[in-house]
């Protein structure tokens, strides 16, 4: 009688702890899931303000002119304010792609303006990345470089 009832609490401690540790293990894996997640939209992001900046000193190099820029980037302007870029899953340039990046530039304002905004084309237009660029004409701040 008592070696049954010994067997029978050992089966209750092992269904306990095997219990214990699969509700331990689904936690983890959420978390490590969650954590996965979270490094690919930062990356994401990383990489939208690094190609956003990238255009940005093309602006600014080209004292604010679209032509000029778009010169820099080899890229055709859409309608003579605005061109598109498009890049694919890992940021390489291409014809179509899942990230669009547009930018307006506004060269007869004072200063010279761009506007540069990456979207996800994949995640329903989610914008990921907003910059306003401002580029003062050389000949008009008195600067030589």
């Amino acid at each position: 009688m008592r070696s049954s009832s010994k067997s029978a609490l050992f089966l209750i401690e092992m269904i306990i702890a095997i219990g214990f540790f699969s509700v331990s293990a689904a936690v983890c894996t959420s978390l490590f899931v969650k954590a996965n997640m979270l490094s690919q939209e930062t990356r994401r992001m990383n990489m939208a303000v690094i190609q956003a900046q990238s255009v940005a000193e093309c602006f600014k190099s080209a004292d604010g002119s679209l032509q000029e820029t778009v010169k820099l980037l080899d890229v055709s302007p859409n309608d003579g304010q605005s061109f598109l870029l498009y890049f694919n899953n890992d940021w390489q340039r291409g014809e179509q792609g899942r990230y669009r990046m547009t930018v307006s530039v506004d060269e007869s304002a004072l200063p010279a303006t761009a506007d540069i905004a990456i979207v996800d084309m994949e995640n329903s237009e989610a914008v990921l990345y907003t910059m306003q660029v401002k580029q003062y004409s050389r000949e008009l701040s008195g600067r030589d470089g």
